[in-house]
């Protein structure tokens, strides 16, 4: 968690904070819903709260048991078709939404990069 004054200000730590710190892909509809009261049928989320503020017990305890599937550990006997419908689905959102992070990684390097040259 941030410690000083201005980055949990600037990162939305303790309140909302004055501008979007962070963006995801729709909750509500994964960017399929041009009508959606989410987004707006843009398709993106904008957060304007630090992420650590808003993940509770149950989120952080799911987190933890991503980690483990990805390393071959499955939270419940069997195969990974022997796991529960929610837990498979959860796998599918964060593994989606970390492909749009890293391609937005990828993206922002290649960026970089051409300004460099």
């Amino acid at each position: 968690m941030c410690r000083e004054p201005q980055n949990r200000k600037d990162w939305g730590c303790d309140r909302d904070a004055d501008s979007p710190v962070f963006e995801t892909t729709c909750p509500r509809c994964s960017g399929s819903d041009d009508a959606c009261d989410r987004c707006g049928g843009g398709g993106d989320a904008t957060y304007l709260r630090c992420p650590q503020s808003m993940i509770d017990a149950e989120t952080r305890a799911l987190m933890q048991s991503y980690k483990h599937f990805k390393e071959g550990h499955l939270p419940a006997p069997g195969g990974a078709l022997d796991q529960s419908r929610s837990f498979l689905r959860c796998v599918q959102v964060i593994d989606s939404e970390r492909g749009v992070i890293e391609e937005e990684r990828a993206r922002a390097a290649r960026e970089r990069a051409r300004m460099r040259e």
